[in-house]
């Protein structure tokens, strides 16, 4: 399933790279989407979902 899936690829990542806190400001909207995302179980976590579209931005960028 993608829960499944979504938390053996963030299990990877977190083995492979060494994680660092980062503290940003976010409008209301971006918020309010992220926070509907968890609730229909689409990830765990506010930080898992936001590291997942950076680095989907980032391979498409490359």
């Amino acid at each position: 399933s993608i829960i499944i899936q979504t938390k053996y690829n963030n299990l990877c990542y977190r083995m492979a790279e060494k994680i660092h806190i980062l503290n940003v400001r976010l409008p209301q909207e971006i918020i309010d989407w992220i926070d509907s995302l968890l609730e229909k179980g689409f990830y765990n976590s506010r930080s898992e979902l936001i590291r997942d579209v950076i680095r989907d931005y980032l391979k498409e960028r490359k």
